[in-house]
């Protein structure tokens, strides 16, 4: 491969209001090339308008946590399994293990994936991918108890005829040469690691929202999740939407891509 190809996604369209907006601003005033539809979430409604709206192209961003204080959502197959006393997702996949069997829930994992596809299509949106929410896989690798995890997004994936764009093989991203995310790197982080890459495909993945009271009150000051919650999102935002990024790209001789172009590259 004789060219730097580089695709851009955005997390999490459909958690807040301030989500939905500020990864519509990366769309429309940014280098964003990608994001993923999560599915349970409370804003899906205005996502979905969006995305018909500005013929946004979306994945869905698989889900079976939800890590907010003040805001919740649940599995839309109300599966006892993946649920908490009050019907809730956990909060985290270790809280998951720690009340649940994963091994003995696959099925309903997978179920739980293809309900939340399910309502993508009867939207009336076809999902170009997709992604899996707080769950990088190579994290995971060799890990009995999370491997479920991965496996069941994968199997629903191909029942879809879609790809899983976080799949490693053999220890390494399969659809891309590396990948890794903005968030909570400085500029010159991010821009250093691009800047050593040579020919291939890369994946930039970044959680662009509006800094405002809305997005902070997600969670509480105190708590770890609040570091996640408006101001790193609203950085993030502002870099993908810089000239002083893009014209980064154009003097590394980058080329933006999104997911159908991804599949062509591959098809090479």
């Amino acid at each position: 491969m004789s060219k730097k190809y580089l695709l851009i996604t955005s997390d999490d369209f459909g958690i807040s209001h301030s989500v939905n907006q500020g990864i519509l601003k990366g769309f429309t005033h940014g280098l964003l090339k990608s994001s993923n539809f999560m599915a349970a979430a409370p804003w899906l409604p205005e996502a979905i308008r969006l995305a018909k709206e500005h013929d946004l192209p979306m994945g869905v961003h698989l889900t079976l946590t939800c890590e907010w204080t003040n805001m919740s959502c649940s599995p839309i197959t109300r599966a006892p399994s993946l649920s908490n006393n009050l019907g809730y997702f956990y909060p985290s996949y270790e809280e998951l293990a720690e009340n649940t069997d994963i091994k003995s829930a696959f099925e309903d994992i997978k179920q739980e994936y293809r309900t939340q596809i399910q309502r993508i299509l009867d939207f009336g949106v076809q999902p170009t991918h997709v992604e899996t929410h707080m769950t990088p896989e190579h994290q995971w690798e060799g890990n009995e108890t999370f491997l479920p995890i991965v496996q069941a997004a994968k199997e629903v994936a191909a029942e879809f005829g879609l790809i899983y764009t976080y799949a490693f093989e053999g220890g390494k991203p399969k659809y891309f040469n590396d990948s890794f995310t903005l968030t909570h790197l400085s500029y010159a982080q991010m821009t250093q690691r691009l800047a050593s890459y040579g020919d291939g495909i890369y994946h930039l993945v970044c959680h662009c929202a509006l800094d405002n009271e809305e997005q902070n009150a997600l969670a509480l000051p105190q708590e770890p999740g609040y570091s996640w919650a408006a101001q790193c999102r609203q950085i993030d935002l502002n870099i993908i939407t810089s000239l002083k990024f893009k014209t980064f790209l154009e003097e590394n001789n980058f080329t933006l891509i999104d997911i159908e172009q991804l599949l062509k590259l591959h098809q090479r």
